[in-house]
């Protein structure tokens, strides 16, 4: 009887132990591919016209600290050119090139970094729910994006999303996803 005890005593400790290296290091990975995956049905299913996407928008700005997303927001809306907003209608133009989003590989970060927004762009629906978000870029020494919240290998897409949006100042975004997808950025 003792022998039972201990034995499944064993297999509870080792479940509980799966189960944290599954939160701990899968968990957030997953949340950020299941949102890409769930946008790009909703592209797929024709629902863009209940969709859009704000683009904040600042990235030739030196601070001292890194920016929260929130501060990003705060710098746009006092330089109002800097905020870019685009209907479903618009959005349906570019529905080939946003349904590539639900294929994006996501490589989570292993040395996480801070938050430092210069680009961040969300879509949502009528309602105000976000959908995905993305933010650009994370302070450390790798090129990182967090998208929904979890921090990520850049991939040249998420630049490529937002070119058509932009004004042609920000055609360096095509090069950058270019440099980014044959893994040479110059930083």
């Amino acid at each position: 009887m003792k022998l039972y005890k201990y034995i499944f005593l064993g297999l509870m400790a080792l479940l509980l132990v799966a189960a944290t290296l599954l939160i701990c290091y899968g968990g957030s990975n997953m949340r950020a591919e299941r949102a890409l995956k769930s946008f790009s049905k909703e592209i797929e299913k024709g629902n863009l016209g209940d969709i859009s996407i704000t683009i904040y928008f600042y990235p030739n700005i030196f601070t001292s600290l890194p920016w929260s997303i929130e501060e990003l927001i705060k710098h746009c809306q006092e330089h109002q050119d800097s905020i870019t907003v685009v209907d479903g209608v618009s959005l349906s133009e570019h529905a080939d090139l946003l349904r590539q989003l639900g294929s994006v590989v996501i490589t989570p970060i292993k040395q996480k970094s801070l938050l430092d927004a210069r680009i961040y762009y969300v879509f949502e629906t009528k309602q105000g729910k976000k959908i995905l978000d993305v933010a650009m870029w994370g302070s450390g020494d790798y090129s990182s994006i967090f998208v929904n919240g979890v921090e990520v290998e850049e991939s040249g897409l998420f630049y490529r999303v937002l070119v058509p949006f932009l004004p042609d100042e920000a055609n360096w975004l095509e090069t950058w996803a270019d440099k980014c997808e044959k893994g040479r950025r110059d930083y």
